[in-house]
């Protein structure tokens, strides 16, 4: 389709534009937000207007040729840089002065190896001040702040073999329209230097030997891309095709695929220098096809680029593969989830079902799965793309599962072990126990003061025997005085007396009662140990039942 003059290019100049990139950064419009205008029959393949809310991307009313203009706000983009994102396509299209100074060593100042002169200090505070004017939007002055970096002035040396200065020199060169303020001055926008200063950065970064580590290796490889892809839009921006699409492949050469955002940004790229050119259509669309893959996002903006979405637009074809690709990504992705959700519902242990013990989980990770499905059903390659996403996040909640599930259900083998019959009856026969034995316990300590079967008592068993003696003696006497005159009836007097003294001194002593309380105690707790003793064999012996089968489910492998 054919945009209209109104909707050409309102995300990034092309050589068809049919202004220079200059006029184009002069005449365009800067605000907070950033316009788009996508084919309406094209928007369903990319999203639903709530996913590309989600983005950071408004709809808005209706352009002429069938076109609905979108919105996307700059802070949205900012924040999510701050926040983590790697959205190096924005940044390189829109050159956010803000937020793309663009390197992570850029705020770092080199150290001398081991024997080297010191690094002039003075280059390097010229630098800082280049930095901090550009963020400002002071163009001018970051200008003439670096080039006395570089080259010096007549109150200072200069230091050229620094890449950071040169990639600032063409940070300032290369123009920018995104942002508060426009660096869209005559004076300080040259594309052509820019190129010149993205190179002479990469080169210099090259022979750079202080990284030698692999992990700084591949952060220096991912910088020289950087410069690479900035020198290739400088060299389009001149018009110069051939040039911007060597140094763009140059760059994805360098570039792992593990660097999602900036792999994109440059497939992304090299597809839109590509894309005009019948010739190289074939590797246009492989270009954009992988950064579609690493972020669908791009396909808002390669449908807002009439390079892409035009008479012979590359994006048709591609988007049908990318939506079938993403579509069987997310596929894919439910249906192992579901699979694993259904596994984890059926599984069950001794009787004991994980649908019982993990209701409340298996119930909300049933709800996402709908949810992930329902942001599905609208068929965008950013609804497959956010739906195979939210699933995946959530995917390893699953294997969480069975721990919850072993900690449960212990707890649960305790909570009916504690509520059995016969361990609640073994702790009532234990408090039996400990009752009986308080009562023997002061039954005993009666009898032991009443003349018992211990030593204690003594004074009261000497007294006993001493009345016993006396009346013996006395009958004794009685018995010889008498001359056996009256001996029987005297006998029966003194051995009732005998023995009614006898009674009256034991029970007055509490000997009998003593007694009887010792033995009925001592016998009641005998009898409540020996029951006591059962029950809790009983409730022990099932204790390590259950421990055992808790045990064995310690050590089993996670089944789902």
């Amino acid at each position: 389709m054919e945009f209209p003059n109104e909707a050409k290019y309102l995300i990034d100049w092309s050589p068809s534009c049919g202004v220079s990139y200059i006029e184009y950064l002069e005449n365009k419009s800067f605000a907070s937000t950033i316009e788009f205008a996508i084919p309406e029959a094209v928007l369903p393949r990319l999203a639903s207007i709530e996913q590309l809310g989600k983005r950071g991307f408004a709809a808005g009313d209706l352009i002429a040729n069938g076109l609905i203009r979108l919105t996307r706000d700059i802070a949205f983009i900012r924040n999510a840089v701050q926040i983590g994102a790697n959205d190096v396509s924005s940044v390189l299209r829109w050159h956010l002065a803000d937020l793309a100074i663009g390197l992570p060593r850029m705020g770092q100042i080199p150290q001398p190896k081991d024997g080297a002169l010191p690094l002039p200090a003075q280059p390097y505070e010229e630098f800082a001040h280049a930095k901090i004017e550009y963020v400002h939007g002071r163009y001018d002055h970051a200008l003439a702040c670096i080039a006395r970096a570089i080259d010096g002035d007549e109150r200072s040396i200069g230091f050229k073999p620094e890449f950071r200065f040169h990639f600032m020199l063409g940070r300032i060169r290369i123009g920018a329209w995104g942002g508060e303020i426009a660096n869209a001055s005559r004076d300080v926008v040259n594309p052509t230097i820019a190129e010149t200063a993205f190179l002479d950065a990469e080169r210099l970064l090259k022979q750079d030997t202080s990284a030698t580590e692999t992990e700084a290796e591949n952060a220096r490889f991912a910088e020289r891309a950087l410069m690479l892809l900035w020198a290739g839009r400088a060299a389009y921006y001149c018009g110069r095709h051939a040039r911007a699409t060597t140094h763009t492949r140059e760059a994805t050469a360098l570039i792992s695929p593990t660097r999602e955002g900036l792999y994109a940004a440059a497939q992304y790229q090299l597809a839109k220098f590509l894309s005009p050119h019948n010739d190289e259509r074939k590797e246009a669309e492989d270009a954009l096809k992988l950064a579609l893959e690493r972020d669908p996002t791009l396909a808002v903006e390669a449908a807002a680029d009439p390079d892409f979405v035009g008479k012979d637009g590359v994006l048709d074809a591609v988007l049908d593969s990318s939506i079938k690709a993403a579509k069987t990504r997310f596929v894919k992705t439910a249906d192992e989830f579901a699979a694993g959700l259904e596994k984890a519902g059926k599984f069950a242990y001794v009787g004991v079902s994980a649908a019982q013990l993990l209701k409340e989980e298996l119930t909300t990770l049933a709800q996402f799965h709908a949810e992930a499905a329902h942001t599905a059903e609208t068929g965008g390659i950013l609804d497959f793309d956010a739906a195979a996403k939210a699933v995946d996040n959530v995917k390893p909640q699953i294997a969480d599962l069975f721990p919850t599930f072993r900690t449960r259900f212990t707890y649960d083998r305790l909570h009916k072990w504690e509520n059995l019959l016969v361990t609640r009856a073994a702790r009532a026969t234990a408090l039996y126990v400990k009752q009986c034995s308080k009562e023997f316990d002061a039954a005993d300590d009666i009898y032991r003061k009443n003349g018992g079967y211990d030593r204690s008592g003594g004074g009261e068993k000497v007294l006993y025997g001493v009345v016993c003696l006396v009346l013996a003696l006395y009958m004794v006497y009685a018995h010889i005085r008498l001359q056996g005159q009256t001996l029987a009836a005297a006998g029966l007097f003194f051995v009732g007396a005998c023995w009614l003294f006898v009674l009256y001194v034991r029970r007055k002593l509490g000997l009998v009662e003593g007694v009887e309380k010792q033995r009925a105690t001592k016998a009641a707790l005998a009898t409540a140990k020996a029951e006591a003793e059962t029950k809790e064999t009983i409730a022990a012996k099932t204790w390590l039942f259950y421990q055992r089968t808790i045990d064995a489910l310690n050590r089993m492998r996670p089944p789902f």
